[in-house]
């Protein structure tokens, strides 16, 4: 890391953030915080100056990150309340990028979640991808960690399992507590954060630990390292969040959320589709709801509409370009009966055009269609458009090159 850059960290008087700001200043960087917390609860005495977090007003947030080389952004809400919601912290980090892209920021170290998606049942997961997207499409240099569950000093679930072993002669776990969760220790957690701050290449990777354990052994462990022998049950989900909500409400605290206890259950990254199935239930109950379907296009539109619909209602064109004779082929397969079939575009994922140096989403350029396929097995037309390897779909930098052994003798980079 070069000597004396300034850093810029969002919430360094908590957990994660100050973790990462402690690194950065036992590294001889210089860093500053942007917060609303009080400043007297600063760890780090007069080391880090203190901007406040002042998302309303966006020159005020872009002259505090002037002259800033990376932006670690830990912001985030754990839950919807009448003074904060996730939408609210969706359009808040939207801002908090505009800012850092005005200040001439180099790069963003933003902080996620493991399974992020904007199709998620779940409000948090939704709001983490939205994040993602945005940062994405900021055109800043950017690493995303996706961590999965911290611990460490100050972390949340690790901290309220060991708190109710301590007090309660029973400890009730969330259905049977066979999920598998795969924790990361806050400080290799930081660790990792300045190191992808210092290069140039953008990445998302999943930060999660060495250790996989399941929900019920990891309770164990603790009550064993606290010394407690405590009866552990199994509850229905529900029943375990009616008993945790009213012991919430006497500490002034919420312990745990419908949507972390949900998300907590669904190891789908672990077990395939086996554990998956809690999620595909919650989608169901989500279709089933009063939530209304709404498709981009009819199945009788003809095919060509259909890709015009999809580069100007998704990818921001104003226009889609094509050879007669690509035009001609799809009008070939609607008189064959395969013109009710849906559109695949194949393109550069790194922006909303065909050119891959135009990053992010860029408004009003030109799509050119080069090539169409039919899939009739699986039952859909592909538009290749732009330069684009359709196999085998290589990364810039091969994965090999993260993979190695650190001093302990542990491999290190494999997700």
């Amino acid at each position: 890391m070069s000597p004396a850059l300034l850093h810029a960290v969002t919430g360094a008087f908590r957990y994660s953030g100050r973790s990462i700001a402690q690194r950065l200043l036992d590294a001889g960087q210089r860093a500053i915080t942007l917060t609303n917390s009080d400043p007297a609860l600063s760890p780090f005495a007069d080391r880090i100056p203190v901007h406040r977090l002042c998302f309303d007003d966006l020159a005020r947030l872009s002259e505090a990150l002037r002259g800033v080389d990376v932006l670690y952004n830990t912001y985030w809400v754990r839950y919807n309340h009448r003074d904060f919601s996730f939408a609210g912290a969706v359009e808040n980090s939207r801002r908090l990028f505009a800012a850092a892209q005005q200040a001439g920021v180099r790069r963003v170290v933003h902080l996620s979640v493991t399974n992020p998606s904007e199709d998620s049942p779940y409000e948090y997961f939704r709001g983490k991808a939205r994040v993602e997207r945005a940062l994405i499409e900021s055109g800043l240099s950017y690493a995303i960690l996706r961590p999965a569950i911290f611990f460490g000093h100050g972390d949340v679930l690790i901290n309220n399992i060991a708190w109710a072993l301590r007090r309660l002669p029973v400890f009730g776990l969330f259905g049977d507590g066979a999920y598998r969760l795969q924790p990361i220790y806050i400080e290799d957690l930081a660790r990792l954060a300045v190191e992808v701050g210092a290069i140039e290449e953008n990445v998302t990777l999943n930060a999660i630990g060495p250790e996989t354990f399941r929900y019920r052994e990891l309770v164990e462990l603790l009550a064993a390292a606290l010394g407690k022998r405590r009866l552990i049950l199994p509850l229905p989900p529900g029943l375990a969040y009616a008993l945790t909500a009213p012991l919430g409400r006497l500490l002034g605290d919420v312990i745990v959320t419908r949507a972390e206890i949900e998300a907590l259950m669904a190891d789908h990254w672990a077990m395939g589709g086996e554990g998956a199935t809690d999620v595909a239930k919650a989608v169901v109950k989500i279709c089933d709801s009063s939530h209304k379907l709404k498709l981009l296009y009819p199945d009788e539109m003809p095919l060509f509409a259909k890709i015009e619909t999809i580069a100007k209602e998704i990818y921001r064109a104003k226009a889609v370009t094509a050879d007669k004779a690509i035009k001609d082929q799809l009008k070939t397969w609607e008189e064959m009966g395969y013109g009710k079939l849906p559109i695949c575009i194949a393109k550069t994922q790194y922006s909303f055009s065909t050119n891959a140096d135009t990053k992010g989403a860029p408004d009003d350029h030109i799509i050119n269609v080069r090539e169409v396929r039919l899939s009739a097995g699986a039952e859909f037309v592909v538009a290749i458009c732009g330069e684009i390897m359709t196999m085998p779909g290589l990364p810039k930098v091969p994965a090999a090159d993260s993979i190695d052994v650190n001093a302990q003798g542990q491999i290190v980079g494999l997700f």
